[in-house]
């Protein structure tokens, strides 16, 4: 539930920021701070809502990569060789000292 609370507040931000910029009649590539100065051109208020917003929309992507990574290590590796596969073997110094490098 939470992450799709996230997701949601992603989405609105990304249509509010496209709606601004079609509103300022900016082009869709525009770089966030010619956005960011464009807004404060028309009214420091406006700016700091936009801030506001981005901050939030920042926070639920982080928070939703910060569940990814999380997940990511309570599952690990289906097979407990897996993660030691890539490892050197002691019986071999040549990759032993190429992995030390």
């Amino acid at each position: 539930m939470l992450d799709h609370n996230r997701s949601d507040e992603l989405l609105a931000f990304r249509q509010f920021r496209r709606r601004v910029i079609g509103f300022l009649r900016l082009p869709l590539g525009v770089s966030e701070s010619a956005l960011r100065d464009a807004l404060n051109a028309i009214s420091p208020d406006l700016l700091a809502n936009y801030k506001h917003r981005a901050a939030q929309a920042t926070l639920a992507w982080a928070s939703m990569c910060r569940t990814d990574m999380q997940s990511l290590r309570l599952h690990g590796p289906a097979d407990k060789d897996a993660a030691t596969a890539f490892r050197p073997h002691a019986s071999d110094p040549g990759k032993s000292e190429a992995a030390a490098s």
